[in-house]
Order: structure tokens, then sequence, then C-alpha cells
């Protein structure tokens, strides 16, 4: 199974009807600079690095000007994440919220299946929310099996996500 950045798990989404803020990469601080410039106003960088709580190590922040997106963008490129230095950071527009989601595809390694993890609240904190997420087990070949979760696999067909903000 491949692991996605979470620019390119949003590329993904949106390519699949989903609202997402516009964002894009950048791999030095001027670049993040006119990426910024470009959308106006205030933005999100966030280091890209297959790590959970990003935030807590200085790796989500909000920057109104040129000069805070530079500072940022260069300290978080001078980064690393275990062994691993940050080569992109995602810059987005921010936006107001209505609600946050947390959604992930991993392997379970117990039942060596695909599981899709869904959490509401957003990806900040989501080992302290384990009891909250929802594990939803995959076949391979039947895809998911929703009979033990509250919401029915019609209404996953038919939901539709306005205002949502996907991490």
């Amino acid at each position: 199974m491949a692991r996605l950045h979470e620019y390119q798990g949003k590329a993904i989404l949106a390519a699949n009807g989903f609202k997402v803020p516009r964002g894009r990469t950048a791999s030095s601080a001027e670049e993040a600079v006119a990426i910024a410039k470009e959308f106006g106003g205030e933005v999100v960088i966030k280091i890209q690095a297959w790590t959970t709580g990003r935030a807590e190590i200085g790796g989500v922040v909000f920057a109104k000007s040129a000069d805070d997106v530079r500072a940022h963008a260069e300290r978080m490129l001078s980064m690393k994440v275990g062994q691993f230095p940050v080569e992109a950071v995602l810059v987005e527009e921010k936006i107001d919220i209505d609600r946050e989601f947390f959604l992930s595809f991993a392997i379970d390694d117990a039942a060596r299946a695909p599981m899709i993890i869904f959490a509401a609240g957003g990806g900040t904190g989501i080992e302290e929310r384990a009891a909250a997420t929802r594990r939803i087990p995959c076949d391979v070949n039947q895809g998911p099996r929703f009979e033990n979760y509250s919401l029915p696999r019609a209404a996953w067909k038919r939901a539709r996500w306005k205002s949502t903000r996907w991490y």
C-alpha cells in the first residue's frame, strides 16, 4: 500500500468531488511566499511528512504576512522528522471550517487487511481520541464492511460533504 502525503490525498479527494482548500506544495521559502501571495490573506503552512502530531512539533502554523510565511517555511524546510528531512511544505488558504474529519487507509497488521480509519475533529490529537475513532475493515474483493457501524452503506454513497476540511 502506498503512503501519501497530505497534498496527494487532498488531490485525490478533489478529483473525486470533495471540497478541499486551495493549496500547493513548496520546496523553498521563496516558493512558499509566492504561493501565499497568490492566495492572498492568511495561509496555513504544513510540513509534508509521514508522521502524526505535526502541529506539536511546529509543523503546522498560520501566517498572515510574507515575512511570516518565509520564516516558517525556512524553519520547516530545515526540520528532520525522525531521520528524514522535510522536503516540502503545503501552503493552503486559511478557510472557515464547519467540520473537520480525519480519514486514513491503513493496513491492519493483525488482520493482514486494509482498514479505513475515520474520526470527527480532524487529525490533531488523533492518538488521544482513539476510542472515538471508527476502524472499518475492508475486504480486498468486497470493499468496506459497514454492517457493524451506525452509518449504513447507502448513507455513505449519498453523503455530500460541504464546507468540510479533510486532513
